[in-house]
């Protein structure tokens, strides 16, 4: 198969390109820097140049014909939401890079005469709001927060390609579970010098992903023929606290200095709001269609994920 990534230099894009490379498929790579791709996968991939902030570039005149080429497009371009403090500025670019990226993409596609089959693109579970009741499914309403006005717009910016006779899928990925980046590299230093625990009160839910299903259920997507909105997330509901406890019990250290909600708010500004609240979300339909997960249990998952840094 061949498949075309956007964002593929990110967490998930990275083990991504690693997996799909390992069974077999050309992989074509998107993004700023054509040197920069090639610094990390060499000759593996085939590097192609965009500018997502300028369509009329000149940087874009080869992804139009590589579009012509492929079997799959998979989309993750956009800025980290938790890279820095939330400003006014700040959540501009992550609602821009998202948009811009996507509309270009789908531009190219509905433009060219040979499009690909499938249509991966990535969201999130903030589309459901911050402060959430009761279970979340992906047939609950979206939220009327930040987050969930970035991702109803992000979705939205594909939703053409579904009079292109394109197969579409949105992946609304949970908290990413790895060691190498994200929320839980973060929180292993305080764990580390003793002094970890849980984030506000502890109650709020946390739902958790390992990256190994998160890479799993892209390639589910391109293999299979579903289409729609699909939550990636565990089915086991943790809390933080829970979540919290289990990484200390892992790590062999304890988990009560907890971090105020007032701090958080202070150094993350807005975005502390998904740090403190969180909705208890399931991915009803991805196990409908028969997706397995490999890590259901948090236990299970952390053990796998620190196996090399504790101690």
């Amino acid at each position: 198969m061949k498949v075309m990534i956007a964002g593929a230099t990110g967490l998930i894009g990275k083990k991504l390109v690693k997996g799909l490379i390992e069974r077999g498929d050309s992989v074509f790579v998107i993004g700023r820097s054509v040197d920069k791709i090639k610094s990390i996968w060499g000759e593996k991939v085939l590097a192609i140049e965009w500018n997502p902030r300028n369509p009329e570039s000149g940087s874009n005149k080869n992804l139009s014909a590589a579009l012509g080429e492929v079997d799959g497009v998979i989309n993750l371009a956009g800025e980290n939401v938790g890279g820095k403090r939330w400003s006014a500025a700040f959540k501009k670019i992550i609602l821009e890079s998202r948009i811009q990226s996507t509309n270009l993409l789908v531009r190219f596609i509905t433009e060219n005469k040979i499009k690909p089959r499938v249509y991966v693109g990535a969201s999130a579970i903030g589309y459901y709001g911050a402060k959430r009741e009761g279970e979340i499914t992906e047939e609950s309403e979206p939220g009327t927060d930040f987050m969930a006005m970035v991702t109803k717009e992000w979705e939205a910016a594909s939703a053409k390609l579904n009079e292109e006779n394109i197969r579409r899928v949105v992946l609304r990925f949970g908290v990413v579970l790895s060691k190498e980046e994200g929320a839980l590299k973060k929180m292993l230093l305080p764990f580390k010098m003793f002094v970890g625990g849980p984030l506000g009160t502890g109650r709020q839910w946390f739902p958790w992903v390992h990256i190994d299903d998160v890479v799993s259920a892209i390639l589910f997507s391109l293999d299979r023929e579903v289409a729609g909105s699909f939550n990636v997330v565990s089915p086991e509901i943790a809390t933080m606290n829970e979540f919290c406890e289990g990484l200390g019990k892992v790590m062999k250290r304890p988990s009560f200095f907890k971090v105020p909600g007032f701090v958080l708010k202070i150094v993350l500004g807005e975005f502390a709001d998904y740090v403190l609240n969180g909705a208890k979300i399931k991915p009803a339909r991805l196990e409908e269609a028969g997706f397995e997960f490999k890590y259901t249990q948090l236990s299970e998952a952390l053990k796998n994920l620190l196996r090399t840094v504790r101690g």
